[in-house]
């Protein structure tokens, strides 16, 4: 089952980490005491490359990515539900999180338009 983050911002993966290091997730890890396999590719910070694999460890994700699921779902619920009385507050509500999706995403082409019925 994932975890799910309420956090966003350039500091929430520190938090993730001190957090998990408070708890002892990091103790008996796999590879302990072995050097770290970091990505050779020429392109990857490799900072960025074993705070991503921890986070994958641990199924962690992303606020952005978590919403971006809730988004999916709520919109397939619309689309086969447009005459149901639930289907305007829905709408509204799915709206809102595609608002905050919007703010959370690392880069504007992965911004999503707000959902209109005339769409669905």
């Amino acid at each position: 089952m994932e975890k799910r983050v309420k956090r966003s911002g350039p500091d929430w993966i520190s938090e993730v980490v001190r957090e998990m290091e408070e708890r002892g997730d990091f103790r008996d890890l796999p590879g302990k005491g072995k050097p770290l396999d970091l990505p050779d590719d020429g392109l990857t910070d490799p900072a960025e490359a074993m705070a991503n694999r921890l986070l994958k460890q641990a199924d962690i994700l992303p606020e952005w990515i978590e919403l971006q699921k809730q988004i999916r779902a709520e919109l397939n619920w619309l689309r086969q539900h447009r005459a149901d009385p639930d289907f305007p507050p829905r709408l509204a509500a799915v709206n809102k999180l595609i608002d905050r999706y919007n703010l959370l995403v690392p880069t504007v082409n992965l911004q999503l338009p707000r959902a209109r019925p005339e769409w669905l």
